[in-house]
């Protein structure tokens, strides 16, 4: 999971500062949004960075809680 974190999280980065738009074919699709290309680029960019790493981490936390919680009952008996 801190794997994938960290590569979500450099390509949403990647995606949020880049100084144009990436993908040509989506130039025609912002439009009805109210969006240019890059704009739209850029709130995407940033979901993909914050909200979605702090799911990745909650989940590595939750695991993590759950192993140590099994390696304390295993050392309890």
């Amino acid at each position: 999971m801190l794997v994938t974190t960290v590569q979500m999280g450099l390509l949403g980065a990647l995606i949020t500062f880049a100084a144009n738009p990436l993908y040509a074919p989506h130039f025609s699709v912002t439009a009805p949004w109210g969006l240019s290309p890059l704009e739209d680029q850029q709130m995407a960019g940033l979901i993909m960075w914050a909200p979605s790493a702090g799911l990745y981490l909650a989940a590595a936390l939750w695991t993590a809680a759950r192993w140590f919680e099994r390696e304390e009952r295993g050392a309890a008996t």
